[in-house]
């Protein structure tokens, strides 16, 4: 995707820099990112995310360093060749990969200490963050007797106390196991529900992307080679993915008590999923579709148990892999601007229906499928 800018400056944040850091690793890239939702940066090893946040942050002071850095935010320059706002007045807060707890205090003194030097108006209170991330039993612990998912708790609630207005996460997740990095990321999306704040959140975890990312930034050598919203970024990543998934936005059309079941609207059309997870009405969620579990007809059937059938064009058919199977691009919308969606079927099936580019079908995919 284009890096173009946007208009409207007080919702968002430029950052251009042209600096080699060392002889071997130059950052350049002019960008604006967005200061709704959480924004993943993604990109291998050595690729700059985390040179990315420090610059954003003021850790990586290039002022008057015969380097071309500029940082903006919401219209107010943070950072140019004449200009340095300290880290501490630019009212973020900054999640490490460590909890960085002070380990002789306690639980409560932590979140005391926090608290006392916000430069906010408070956000929420001790008690409240407490219960919202579910520490409160904790506070009477000294914190090197927390676990790791623990101490990762506290340092969120840490973060809030100190009543940032713009949160960044550097792989804050990446030494917990999956199941508390499950808990963790429920957190994430309560916290941004909650108080609005934007998050720039560093990981190498296309899975933790899937689930959270509202916008996606792709990092290379020091470059930005891509960025946008997550269900036009994600989904080419995903792709090349083992187990390839797609990733779409919805909004709740009605809840089916009876059959247990919520219909949704799907770029125009309907789509059934299981109501195990409360919705509500007219809200945008993200549904996941393993390729494996959709197939494709030619006509829409009308007596199949299979109640997901939605009509799309083909927009692209390759190999996946060297065993016959073929990914089948689909645009769910009938144009041929962008691909929503794949297929993975076995290179026969497009043999015997003929499939190409181009042709409409009907995409068919189980409700207990869709996540």
């Amino acid at each position: 995707m284009s890096q173009n800018k946007q208009s409207d400056t007080t919702e968002s944040l430029s950052v251009s820099v042209s600096h080699a850091l060392n002889k071997n690793f130059k950052l350049s890239f002019d960008v604006v990112l967005p200061l709704t939702g959480i924004t993943a940066i993604s990109g291998p090893s050595g690729s700059g995310k985390t040179s990315l946040l420090r610059l954003i942050a003021g850790l990586l002071p290039l002022a008057n360093n015969h380097s071309n850095a500029k940082v903006i935010y919401r219209g107010q320059t943070w950072q140019d060749a004449s200009t340095h706002l300290a880290c501490h007045k630019r009212k973020i807060g900054y999640v490490f990969q460590q909890a960085n707890l002070f380990t002789h205090l306690t639980v409560k003194q932590n979140l005391i200490y926090a608290q006392k030097r916000a430069v906010n108006p408070p956000l929420i209170g001790l008690l409240q963050v407490c219960e919202l991330l579910n520490i409160t039993q904790l506070l009477k612990q000294k914190a090197n007797r927390l676990s790791g998912g623990e101490a990762q708790r506290v340092a969120l609630a840490r973060m809030l106390l100190n009543s940032p207005e713009l949160i960044l996460m550097d792989e804050p997740l990446a030494a917990l196991d999956d199941e508390h990095k499950q808990v963790i990321l429920g957190y994430l999306k309560q916290i941004y529900q909650k108080f609005k704040i934007p998050i720039y959140y560093v990981t190498h975890s296309v899975s933790e992307i899937s689930q959270i990312a509202d916008y996606v930034v792709q990092l290379k050598q020091g470059k930005v080679i891509n960025h946008g919203p997550a269900h036009v970024e994600l989904n080419p990543i995903l792709w090349r993915q083992k187990q390839k998934v797609s990733v779409l936005q919805a909004s709740l059309q009605e809840s089916l008590d009876k059959w247990h079941l919520y219909k949704l609207n799907l770029y125009g059309q309907t789509i059934y999923v299981n109501n195990s997870v409360k919705l509500e009405q007219n809200l945008t969620i993200r549904i996941r579709i393993p390729a494996r579990d959709v197939s494709l007809l030619l006509t829409n059937a009308t007596d199949s148990s299979i109640l997901n059938q939605v009509k799309a064009l083909i927009t692209f058919i390759k190999p996946c892999n060297k065993y016959g199977q073929t990914l089948v691009g689909l645009n769910l919308q009938n144009n041929d601007k962008q691909t929503h969606m794949v297929a993975e079927i076995t290179a026969l099936s497009v043999e015997r229906l003929k499939l190409m580019p181009g042709m409409q079908v009907w995409a068919q995919v189980k409700s207990v499928s869709v996540e």
